[in-house]
C-alpha cells in the first residue's frame, strides 16, 4: 500500500467522521409532536446565521411554526418555546425537569466558570454568595450612589456649550455613567474623566461584550464542531486577561485595607473575598472554587449591569423621542414629584417610587428591546405536555424577543404602549406574567432585576429634569447580525434638547 493511498484513506475517513459527528443529533427531535426547522447538511438549521439578526429570525420562526418548534444550533438540538403556560411549567412548576443549562465550553477558563452555566450544586452556592448584593438596603445604598453620579453627569452635559440641542449617541453617555457606577458602587473606587466614552474601563467593557467584533462562518463551524472553540473563543482572550488582572488587583487591595482595619463600606469586592474564603470550608472544597470563579462572577455581574440597563434606557429614549405625547406624560410626572418638594427633591430611590408612568415606560422598553433575548434550560428528565415531548439532554430555548410580542397577550405588540403595565390599564388584566421573559422566571431568574429597574428610573428621571429627546430625520435602529444572545445594534443618534 502506497503512502499516498494511505493518506487518502485517512483523509476520507476523517471527512466521514466529521460529517457523522456534525449530524449525530439530527434525529433527536423526531416524532416529538412539534414542527422542526430542517437542518442543513452539517451546520444546523441556519447555516448562515452569522449573517442574520438572530432575534428577528426567532420572531419569524415563531410566526411560521407557532409556540413550539425544534431547531438545530449547529449539532445542538433545541426546542424553542414561546407559549407562556409552557414557559411557566418549564421554569417554575416542573423546574426539576429543567434544573441545568447546557454545559458549554466558551474557550477560556474564566468564561467557562460563568455562574449561569455551572452545575446545580455549584450554582446554588455561587448564587447564595451573590444574592445579598441585591437586598433592599444594598439597593438603597447603591441608588444613592447612582443618583449622585446621574446628577453629576447631567450637570456636566448641561454645562457644555452646544446651544439648545446636541446630536448624540445616547448610549455613549449612559455607558460611561454605568461604568462609573460599577467603579464606585461595586468596587469602591473613583476614576476621573467621567463623561469620556473613550475611558479605558469603558472600552474594556465594550470589548468584553464583543462590541467591536463581527461574526463570520467560524461561529457556525464552532456550533457544528464545538472542539474548535479553543481556536475561536466566545470572548477574545486579551480583554478577559486584562479584566482578570483588574479583579485580582481589586481583591488584593481590598484585603490589604481590611488587614489595616480601615473602616470600609461593604461593596462587591467584599463579596468576592467572602466567596474565596467560604470556598476553603471543608463542605465546599469539592466544588473546586478558584480565583477564576471570583473573576467570572465579577464578569457576569458587571456585564449584566452594563447591558441590562444601558440597552433599555437607549431604547426608552428612542421610543420617547418617537412618541412625544408619551414623553410629555413622563416629564409631567417628574415635574410633579419635584413640585411637591419645591424643586429641591433628590431624584433617588424614594422619589422614583412615586413615578409609576416612568417605570411603565422602562418596562415597556425592556419588553420591546430585551438586552438578552434568549433564556436557556437543559431538560434533565423526559417531559411531556399536551402531546409534546422534550427528551432528556435537549436544550429548551425561550426566544424572549418573540415571546414578549406574543399577539395573544399584547395588543399591537410592536408598539410602545406604557399604559399596558399600569394597574388601571385594561390590557394589564389579561396579561400573562410569563409572556414577559426579559429577566426569566423561577429560581434561576435574573437576581439583579430589581436593581436594573431602579437604575433605569433614576438615570432617566435625573436626565429628563434637564433634557428631552427628539428624533432626527435620519434616526434609525439597525441591529447587528450574528449575535445569538446579546442584543447588539448600531449607534442610535437622537437630538438631546435642553428643557426651557
Amino acid at each position: 500500500m502506497s503512502l499516498t493511498f494511505l493518506l487518502f484513506c485517512i483523509f476520507i475517513f476523517l471527512i466521514i467522521f466529521l460529517v457523522v459527528y456534525a449530524r449525530w443529533n439530527y434525529n433527536k427531535l423526531d416524532n416529538l409532536g412539534f414542527p422542526v426547522v430542517k437542518p442543513s447538511f452539517i451546520l444546523g438549521s441556519d447555516p448562515q446565521g452569522y449573517k442574520k439578526v438572530q432575534h428577528l429570525e426567532d420572531y419569524e420562526r415563531f410566526q411560521k411554526y407557532g409556540d413550539i418548534y425544534g431547531f438545530f444550533e449547529g449539532r445542538n438540538p433545541q426546542v424553542h418555546v414561546c407559549d407562556p403556560e409552557m414557559i411557566r411549567l418549564i421554569l417554575v412548576k416542573d423546574g426539576h425537569h429543567f434544573k441545568e443549562r447546557q454545559k458549554t465550553d466558551f474557550g477560556n477558563p474564566v468564561t467557562n466558570e460563568v455562574l449561569d452555566w455551572q452545575h446545580e450544586e455549584k450554582w446554588r452556592f455561587l448564587r447564595s454568595v451573590i444574592t445579598p448584593n441585591f437586598a433592599s438596603h444594598r439597593i438603597r445604598d447603591m441608588s444613592e450612589c447612582l443618583r449622585e453620579l446621574s446628577e453629576e453627569f447631567t450637570s456636566e452635559l448641561k454645562s457644555k456649550s452646544f446651544g439648545d440641542k446636541i446630536t448624540m449617541d445616547f448610549r455613549s453617555f449612559v455607558g460611561s455613567l454605568i461604568t462609573k457606577t460599577i467603579e464606585k458602587c461595586y468596587c469602591g473606587i473613583r476614576l476621573e474623566n467621567r463623561v469620556d466614552p473613550g475611558h479605558t474601563f469603558d472600552i474594556l467593557m465594550k470589548k468584553l461584550i464583543s462590541e467591536f467584533s463581527g461574526y463570520d462562518i467560524k461561529h457556525e463551524l464552532v456550533r457544528a464542531f464545538p472542539f474548535l472553540i479553543k481556536w475561536h473563543p466566545t470572548i477574545p482572550s486579551e480583554p478577559i486577561a486584562v479584566f482578570r488582572q483588574l479583579v485580582l488587583n481589586l481583591i488584593k487591595d481590598r484585603q490589604s485595607q481590611h488587614t489595616e482595619k480601615i473602616n470600609l463600606q461593604y461593596n462587591f469586592t467584599d463579596t468576592l473575598i467572602d466567596l474565596l474564603s467560604k470556598a476553603q470550608a471543608p463542605q465546599y472544597q469539592h466544588l473546586k472554587i478558584t480565583e477564576n470563579n471570583a473573576v467570572a462572577l465579577a464578569l457576569e455581574f458587571f456585564l449584566a449591569t452594563f447591558d441590562s440597563v444601558s440597552t433599555p434606557i437607549v431604547f426608552m429614549a428612542y421610543y420617547l423621542a418617537s412618541n412625544p405625547s408619551v414623553q410629555e406624560k413622563v416629564l409631567q410626572e417628574i415635574d410633579s414629584v419635584l413640585e411637591k418638594c419645591d424643586g429641591e427633591a433628590e431624584l433617588g430611590f424614594q422619589a422614583v417610587q412615586e413615578m409609576p408612568y416612568l417605570q411603565a415606560c422602562f418596562q415597556e422598553a425592556l419588553r420591546l428591546a430585551p438586552p438578552f433575548f434568549k433564556v436557556e434550560r437543559k431538560c434533565t428528565k423526559d417531559w411531556e405536555y399536551k402531546g409534546y415531548k422534550i427528551s432528556a439532554g435537549v436544550n429548551v430555548i425561550i426566544p424572549v424577543w418573540a415571546t414578549n410580542r406574543h399577539p395573544k397577550y399584547y395588543e399591537n405588540p410592536d408598539e410602545f404602549i406604557p399604559e399596558r403595565w399600569l394597574q388601571s390599564g385594561d390590557k394589564d388584566k389579561s396579561n400573562n406574567a410569563y409572556a414577559f421573559c426579559t429577566f426569566g422566571h423561577g429560581p434561576k431568574n435574573c437576581v439583579g432585576q430589581r436593581w436594573a429597574y431602579e437604575m433605569g428610573k433614576i438615570i432617566m428621571a435625573n436626565f429628563m429634569t434637564t433634557f428631552t429627546f427628539e428624533m432626527k430625520e435620519d434616526t434609525k435602529v439597525q441591529f447587528k447580525p450574528g449575535s445569538s444572545f446579546i442584543l447588539k445594534f448600531e449607534p442610535i443618534y437622537l437630538d438631546i434638547v435642553r428643557r426651557g
